[in-house]
């Protein structure tokens, strides 16, 4: 029989042991990216608009600026590709040397109103207002390759199909199947209101102003009705990791859907959402509203994290880092980039520290907006307007 100072000594031990099993020392589900010469060719990087690029490099521990330059009003998230910033704005699209910032072309007039671009091989295909259409751009030159009158203008980006060889644009009502080389409408579907996301995993995934998930299988064949789901709220964004769905909604909750025999159900609902954007990893979901910036556990919705903080820039997630724009309140405030460990610091459960990489201010009296997009070893954001007549301005952020 063991004596009692053995049994309290080993009682002890399994303890501490317990303990240290529910405390994150580090960043050991995700590791810094390596990779400097990535780009960030969609709105939210990728077909299923995850924002996670895990090979990416970013700065980790600091920042400097590498440039900024003054663009046209109402500036949205910027893509990179090919060596080029393609900056949507009110007054069409504006493209700037990844490094240098300096101004290559623009594409549009004073009232265009540029929605967000995708890009692939070369050719980035953006909406605009006026004139209303879809057009396909020379990345490099801004040379018109071809323009689909009266489609693809309203909110949602596009996206592609798996192989590359599909587009698919939304409307008020439709979603049209393109062939990105030619511009001809090659299907098109119709859905409840107008369209305000799409996602490509498996499946083509469709959003709604009205509250509306659609789920499309889709190809040469055109589209083939999946499933549907009726959400609480305007679908604002939807965002695939592997097989998973997440859902954002103006007015509702985040969503995670179930895939497989229960696809289209919901697996889980977290009732403070992520309106402001959402990106998701292979463990976390991170999310942001003017409240905060909090990671989600995938499978269960349980909140991991949170720092409390007006976030109006739609997160990026690059290796081990989040990385976020927001506004400050108060006299002499400034809007800000900052980033933190994606795991949240050390500690246990929502009570961490150290989370909080670094911030950059802006100067700005209005937020940094839109959305954040991490290339070419650096970190990209747009703010809103800036005190005085200088307006907007784009920022390349470089590792200190």
């Amino acid at each position: 029989m063991p004596s009692r100072r053995r049994f309290l000594t080993t009682l002890g031990m399994t303890s501490i042991a317990s303990l240290a099993g529910c405390i994150d020392f580090g960043e050991a589900t995700y590791s810094p990216g390596t990779d400097a010469d990535t780009e960030w060719p969609m709105p939210a990087y990728d077909r299923g608009f995850s924002a996670y690029n895990p090979d990416a490099a970013a700065p980790r521990d600091g920042v400097t600026e590498r440039w900024s330059t003054a663009i046209p009003a109402l500036p949205r998230r910027p893509v990179i590709a090919a060596g080029t910033v393609l900056v949507p704005t009110a007054s069409g699209l504006v493209a700037l040397d990844v490094g240098t910032g300096e101004e290559r072309w623009r594409h549009g007039k004073a009232d265009s109103r540029a929605r967000t671009p995708v890009v692939h091989d070369g050719t980035a295909y953006v909406g605009l207002v006026d004139p209303p259409g879809l057009f396909a751009l020379d990345v490099e030159t801004g040379d018109q390759q071809w323009h689909i009158k009266n489609i693809g203008y309203d909110e949602a980006a596009p996206t592609f199909g798996v192989d590359y060889d599909h587009l698919y644009v939304g409307g008020v009502g439709e979603v049209s199947q393109i062939d990105p080389t030619t511009g001809k409408v090659t299907a098109r579907t119709e859905v409840f209101g107008s369209v305000t996301a799409l996602a490509h995993n498996t499946s083509l995934l469709v959003g709604t102003e009205g509250g509306e998930v659609y789920s499309f299988s889709v190809g040469d064949r055109g589209f083939s009705d999946q499933w549907r789901l009726k959400v609480v709220g305007s679908v604002r964004a939807i965002v695939t990791s592997d097989s998973d769905i997440y859902v954002a909604t103006w007015g509702g909750p985040a969503y995670r859907l179930q895939g497989g025999l229960d696809a289209g159900s919901s697996r889980w609902e977290a009732e403070r959402g992520a309106v402001g954007g959402l990106a998701a990893a292979s463990r976390d979901v991170v999310g942001c509203d003017l409240s905060g910036l909090r990671t989600f556990d995938a499978h269960s919705g349980d909140v991991g994290w949170n720092r409390e903080g007006e976030f109006t820039a739609a997160p990026a997630i690059a290796g081990d880092t989040v990385y976020i724009g927001g506004e400050t309140e108060g006299e002499g405030g400034s809007g800000f980039v900052a980033a933190y460990a994606l795991s949240g610091g050390r500690g246990i459960g929502s009570l961490r520290v150290g989370g909080k990489r670094w911030q950059f201010d802006v100067g700005s009296d209005r937020p940094v907006g839109q959305g954040i997009a991490v290339a070419d070893g650096a970190v990209f954001a747009c703010t809103e307007g800036l005190k005085g007549d200088t307006g907007p301005r784009v920022y390349a952020l470089d590792p200190a």
